[in-house]
This record gives structure tokens, sequence and C-alpha cells, in this order.
């Protein structure tokens, strides 16, 4: 398993960091001579984008909170940053873009995240390919003619969502439970407030604990509800027992094509 080193932050001087690393990375090292103008050259690096979304009922419209962006550099370190407004983004869209070299973002459910790009960055109809409406597999966009951002969406890519993803390529929670193992302890599977016997008032400390109104505008209602919706906590259960948790239900079921199946 490689190991990555893993930076996390928000603000302008994270921004700046980001920015700055990726305008240090030039083409692919396959790339010779000529090349290296060529309208295809891609930087050596890998970047993925995600925005979380709400709906305001009073508006009827769905707004983004929290956005999200990291870059895979090549040698194993890994700079995430994330804030709350478009114009931080749209900065950072502008700043990375380069007149030879494409910067490629890969995004998970791209068709999605479209629907709000498409008022923040230049994208030209012609650039939008599509395997039918509202499936989009990639898109070029940006200010110079050929539009040099490239953005892919990984879900058509895969056809997993991204716990799946995650879980097939064995890194999911990878770093936590290496960390532990090395200690005699064990990671379960994570649970949430409001589960089982696990009751939904203990939202209220988690969100305290993380401070999570001042750092992501996570809000929690009299009833225990988190604002934005679609939020989720949860949390990762430690054992010294290795054993997995008892395989049960639609898990072992044969019938693939129950209609009730999880």
């Amino acid at each position: 398993m490689t190991n990555y080193s893993i930076s996390i932050g928000s603000g302008k001087k994270q921004r700046e960091e980001l920015i700055c690393r990726i305008q240090g990375v030039y083409r692919t090292p396959n790339m010779r001579g000529k090349q290296r103008f060529a309208k295809q050259s891609y930087r050596n690096c890998i970047c993925a984008f995600d925005i979380e979304t709400t709906r305001l009922s009073e508006i009827e419209q769905s707004i983004m909170y929290l956005w999200q962006f990291a870059v895979l550099l090549d040698d194993n370190e890994i700079i995430c940053v994330y804030g709350r407004y478009w114009n931080e983004l749209e900065e950072l869209f502008t700043r990375i873009e380069d007149e030879h070299l494409i910067t490629l973002i890969f995004v998970h459910n791209l068709s999605y995240e479209f629907q709000f790009l498409r008022s923040h960055i230049e994208i030209k109809p012609e650039e939008v390919f599509s395997l039918k409406p509202r499936k989009i597999l990639r898109i070029r966009a940006g200010n110079h003619m050929q539009g040099n951002i490239e953005f892919r969406c990984s879900y058509m890519q895969t056809h997993k969502s991204l716990d799946k993803f995650l879980s097939d390529s064995g890194v999911q929670n990878q770093k936590l439970k290496e960390e532990y193992e090395e200690k005699g302890w064990y990671l379960r599977p994570r649970f949430s407030p409001g589960y089982g016997d696990f009751d939904i008032c203990y939202q209220e400390p988690v969100v305290r604990m993380l401070n999570c109104a001042k750092t992501i505008g996570l809000t929690l209602t009299d009833s225990f509800m988190m604002t934005p919706t679609k939020s989720v906590t949860a949390v990762i259960g430690i054992s010294t027992q290795k054993d997995r948790c008892p395989i049960s239900g639609c898990e072992v079921c044969t019938k693939k094509d129950c209609e009730y199946r999880r």
C-alpha cells in the first residue's frame, strides 16, 4: 500500500500553496521536445473536485455550501483545500489554467456538478461530451480558446459509488487502519447517531467537539437534524478483536433480482 503525505486546510494561505504547487507541475514525463506544447499535453498530476449542496425550500433552489479541491503530486503528496464561496473557486480555476498544458480534474457524478459549474466557469457547448442527456463524461472549460481545464466523470468511468470504489480498492480508512493495527487495535464499521439504539441526540456533542458550525457551517436544529441537509456525522468503532462484523441479510442472500435488496 502506497503511503501518502496529506495536508488539508482552508483559507487563502492553503489555496495559494495548492495553486503554486499545481502551477509548478509540467507535462507528463513521456512528453519530449516540441510535444511539450502539443494540444493534448497534460499536467503530470491528478486533481479531484467536489461540492456539497443543500436545497432551500423558501426559494425552491439548491445552493453550494462547501467545495473541496485536491491534487495528488508525483511525490505521493496530497494537498486538499476547501471553501465556502464560488469566487474562491473561480480564482483557483483561473490561476491553475495554463496556455499550453491541460489540467485534468476528476469529478464523481460530473452531470450534477455541471449544473452549478456552468455559471462560474466558461464552458463551450461543443466542448461537452455526453453519452446521453444528463450523462456527461467530459467537459473542456476555461478562458483559453481550447479550454485547458478538463473535467472527467469518475463515476461514468468506474460505474461505482465512491464508497464502493474505495472499498474495492482496499483503501477505505486505510491510513487510520494501519495506524491502529500497529497498536493492536482494529476498526469497526462506521455508525451514525440515529442508527439502532445510538440515539440521535448524540449529534450535538459530535458537532460541538468538531466545531462544525465554524469550520464548515454545519448546524443542528432543535430536533437534532443537520443543516444543510444531506450532511452526515458518524463514529468509527475500535476493537481488540480482528474478526469482521457478522455478515447477514442482503449480503448473504443469493436472490440478486429482489426488489427489496439493499
